[in-house]
């Protein structure tokens, strides 16, 4: 039934989630995520007509359906909001979110400014009691194929060199991720993404970023970069994002070398280990597996167990800020630091907006 909120479920259970937005990603990617965890339960979504939100409900057994999104985030029954709404619209209902004392899972990016990021921090921080799970959908890191990687890679002592090409396609000029205002640009929209899988597989935050954008008439968006990142720990990486190529070939490759081991994952679909003269290669055998559902059932279980949501708030908060300063500096053409406990400290006593909170 629309607009109607059931009571109450006890957090033992698991995460009972209220979403808001039901586009083509959530309902085929990450409502199906949801739906095969068992400490999960749909209580109820939010689109942004009736339609829409009778149609998402009634597919994937949502108990109730609604266009109001306040009366989700306020309803005692959802102790999970899931935010997969237009990216201008995230860091409002985070905010709304957490003031209701709600776990939180946004689909990237987090925000689309500095300012909203300091609003999220100052919120986040300022809660007394224990703190909600609050958690980026950066489902890369939760692949198998990368999880493999990463732990082949930790025995290696020495700075990494790190590269992840991406073919990402090109999307027409008038597309709303395009649109400064709603979208932020595929920099701000996507590519966060790839600043934190590499931050993962570097097992260190970023300090420092570059970026240029390759010069065309306008055809492209200006989404053709070549971005440099610097890691804490001596480790640099490098990041194409390219939408100038063939769709038909491969979407993103990434290389590691260090420590005379090789590693490279080829589209979530391959995997080459290479280390003293010896080769592994693992295989996708039925899949390409980017790891949304592992992804979910580590956040649901973090909720169902009252701990920390399994990527730390630091960096949610590294990755985001590399990410708004990446965009700075293809504007700049300027390098810039990513000093994170920094602006971490600075915004703990950031005054938020009250109209930040209005949803």
């Amino acid at each position: 039934t629309a607009d109607t909120p059931r009571a109450q479920f006890a957090s033992a259970t698991g995460a009972s989630v209220g979403l808001l937005g039901a586009g083509v990603f959530a309902a085929g990617t990450l409502v199906p995520a949801m739906k095969a965890a068992t400490n999960t339960t749909l209580v109820a979504v939010c689109a942004a007509t009736g339609s829409h939100a009778q149609h998402a409900g009634r597919k994937f057994g949502f108990r109730y359906c609604t266009t109001d999104e306040s009366k989700i985030i306020q309803d005692p029954g959802v102790n999970t909001v899931v935010i997969a709404t237009r990216h201008h619209l995230h860091a409002q209902q985070v905010l709304a979110a957490l003031a209701a004392g709600k776990h939180v899972f946004c689909e990237k990016p987090l925000c689309l400014s500095e300012q909203e990021l300091q609003w999220i921090i100052s919120a986040y921080s300022g809660i007394a009691a224990r703190r909600p799970a609050l958690m980026i959908g950066f489902n890369r890191r939760f692949a198998p194929m990368a999880v493999r990687m990463k732990s082949f890679l930790a025995s290696t002592s020495e700075p990494l060199a790190l590269h992840y090409r991406i073919n990402a396609g090109q999307l027409p000029p008038d597309h709303w991720v395009n649109d400064r205002e709603q979208g932020g640009g595929r920099i701000l929209g996507e590519v966060c993404h790839f600043v934190d899988l590499l931050m993962f597989l570097a097992a260190s935050p970023v300090v420092e970023v570059g970026a240029r954008a390759i010069g065309t008439s306008g055809r492209y968006s200006g989404d053709n970069v070549l971005i440099s990142l610097r890691f804490a720990n001596g480790s640099e990486g490098t990041i194409s994002y390219l939408v100038n190529g063939d769709r038909a070939f491969s979407k993103e490759r990434i290389e590691v070398f260090g420590g005379g081991s090789t590693a490279v994952l080829d589209d979530f679909r391959r995997l080459d280990l290479v280390r003293n003269g010896r080769k592994e290669t693992v295989h996708s055998r039925w899949r390409q597996d980017k790891g949304h559902r592992s992804e979910w059932h580590a956040f649901a279980r973090s909720v169902q167990r009252q701990e920390d949501a399994p990527i730390r708030f630091e960096e949610l908060v590294c990755s985001t800020l590399a990410t708004l300063r990446i965009d700075e500096s293809v504007s700049t053409g300027k390098r810039l630091s990513v000093d994170t406990a920094a602006f971490l400290d600075a915004a703990k006593s950031t005054p938020i907006a009250h109209s930040s909170l209005s949803v």
